[in-house]
C-alpha cells in the first residue's frame, strides 16, 4: 500500500511539472532563452536589453509570472543604468571652466545627460553643477567677448590672432547676449573690417622702417603688415589712409634686398646656399646635360685631394654618405680657403654642377659649411662676423612676401 501510494504521488508530481512546462507559451520560452543568452555575455548592449524588456512588457500578466529569469535581466539593467549615471556624473565633475575650451566639456556632459532615460536622469546627483557651469560659461563668454572687443577697438591688441579668437567667442553668444553689447559691437563683420583697417594704418604710421636693411623687429612688423594688407578688400584699401606709405616701404625693401647681393659677400654666400639643392647621384650621371649649372649641395667625406698652383685650382674627391660608388670631383674655386680642408674631413659642400668626366660628376666648389666669414668679408681670417641665419631666413621670407604686393 505504501509503495502504491508513493508511486501515485510521484506520478502526480511528474504530471504537474509536465503541465507547467508545457503551459509556457512559445513567447515565454523564447524570451527566457534569449535572457539566458544575454546575461552570460561579458558585454551587453543597451539596445539589446531594451528589446528584451519590450518583449516582456508585451506578455500577458500570466505569462510574465512564468518568466523565471526576468529578475536577472533586471539586475543587469540596474547595473547598466548605474554605469551610465556614473559616466555622466564624472563628465560633469571634469568640466573645464576655461573659455573657449570649456564649451566642449560642457557640451559633452550635456549630450551624455540628454541621452539618459528620464528615470536615469533623476539619479544624476550633480546635475545642478552642470546647470551652473552652463550659466557661468555664458556669462564668462559675454564678458570676455566684450573685453576683447574693447581692446581691439582701442588697438590695445595688435595681433591678427585676436580676430580668430573673437570669432570663436562671438559664435558662442546667444542672440540676447549680442543685443546687450554696445551698438557698434553687434555687427562682428563690420567690427573686424574696421579693426583691420585701423590696425593697418596704426602699424604703418608707427613703423620705424623707411628703407635699407631691416632689423628683427622691423622684419616682423613688415611681415605682419603684409598679412593684414592681403586681408583688406579693394574697398578696405580705399579707406585705409596709409596704403601709399606702406607700398613705398615695400618698394624700398625690395630695392635694397635686390641690390644687397652685389654689396654684401656674406649675404651672397647665404643666398647661394639657399639656392643649392640635393640632387641624387644617379640623376647627375643620367642627365648631365639637362642638370648642368645647377647649384647643388653634397654632404660627404674627402677621400682624395690634389694641390693646385697659381694657374691651376686644387681638386677634391668626395665620397657621398660612405657610398664607395658615389664619387664627386670638386674643383676648388672658393673665395675663402679657410679653414684648410684635408682628407678625412666630413662636411657639406656647395657648388655648380658642370657635367660628367670619367663617370664622376664635376662640381665647381664655391662654398662649404665651414667657410671663414672674415676671409669672405675682408680677407681677414681673424675678423669676427656675426651672421644671424634665423633672421636672414625671416628676411628672405619677407622678400618673397613683398614681391607679391602690387
Amino acid at each position: 500500500m505504501l509503495r502504491a501510494k508513493s508511486g501515485k504521488g510521484l506520478l502526480v508530481m511528474i504530471l504537474i511539472f509536465t503541465l507547467t512546462a508545457c503551459g509556457k507559451s512559445p513567447s515565454v520560452k523564447s524570451l527566457e532563452h534569449d535572457i539566458s543568452q544575454t546575461i552570460t555575455k561579458k558585454q551587453v548592449d543597451q539596445d539589446e536589453l531594451e528589446s528584451l524588456v519590450q518583449r516582456y512588457q508585451k506578455l500577458t500578466d500570466s505569462e510574465k509570472r512564468q518568466v523565471a529569469n526576468y529578475q536577472e535581466l533586471q539586475e543587469i539593467q540596474r547595473k547598466m543604468d548605474q554605469l551610465a549615471i556614473d559616466h555622466v556624473e564624472l563628465l560633469i565633475k571634469s568640466i573645464n571652466p576655461s573659455v573657449p575650451d570649456g564649451q566642449e566639456s560642457i557640451q559633452k556632459a550635456r549630450r551624455a545627460y540628454d541621452d539618459l532615460t528620464d528615470d536615469q536622469q533623476a539619479y544624476v546627483a550633480n546635475f545642478s553643477d552642470l546647470l551652473q557651469a552652463e550659466k557661468k560659461f555664458k556669462e564668462t563668454v559675454f564678458t570676455q567677448t566684450f573685453q576683447l572687443m574693447d581692446k581691439m577697438s582701442d588697438l590695445a591688441v595688435q595681433d591678427l590672432a585676436a580676430v580668430d579668437t573673437l570669432k570663436t567667442l562671438y559664435s558662442k553668444l546667444t542672440a540676447s547676449q549680442i543685443q546687450h553689447l554696445p551698438q557698434n559691437y553687434q555687427g562682428i563683420d563690420s567690427f573686424i573690417k574696421d579693426y583691420k583697417i585701423n590696425l593697418f594704418d596704426y602699424l604703418v604710421d608707427n613703423s620705424s622702417y623707411q628703407s635699407g636693411l631691416t632689423n628683427g623687429q622691423q622684419t616682423k612688423e613688415l611681415l605682419n603688415l603684409i598679412q593684414i594688407y592681403k586681408l583688406l578688400s579693394a574697398e578696405d584699401q580705399t579707406q585705409a589712409q596709409q596704403i601709399e606709405t606702406f607700398k613705398k616701404m615695400i618698394q624700398n625693401y625690395l630695392f635694397y634686398y635686390n641690390n644687397r647681393q652685389w654689396d654684401d659677400p656674406v649675404f651672397q654666400r647665404y643666398r647661394y646656399l639657399q639656392e643649392c639643392q640635393k640632387i641624387p647621384f644617379e640623376k647627375l650621371t643620367k642627365y648631365p646635360s639637362s642638370l648642368k649649372n645647377r647649384k647643388i649641395k653634397i654632404t660627404g667625406q674627402i677621400i682624395k685631394s690634389k694641390h693646385g698652383s697659381l694657374i691651376q685650382p686644387a681638386h677634391l674627391w668626395i665620397q657621398e654618405d660612405n657610398k664607395p660608388d658615389q664619387i664627386y670631383r670638386l674643383t676648388d674655386l672658393r673665395i675663402a680657403k679657410e679653414p684648410k680642408l684635408k682628407v678625412g674631413d666630413s662636411l657639406s659642400f656647395y657648388g655648380g654642377y658642370m657635367g660628367l668626366e670619367d663617370g664622376e660628376p664635376q662640381i665647381d666648389l664655391r662654398y662649404t659649411e665651414l667657410d671663414n666669414l672674415g676671409v669672405i668679408t675682408n680677407n681677414d681670417p681673424l675678423m669676427k662676423i656675426n651672421f644671424d641665419e634665423a633672421l636672414e631666413d625671416k628676411r628672405l621670407e619677407l622678400y618673397k612676401a613683398a614681391k607679391t604686393i602690387q
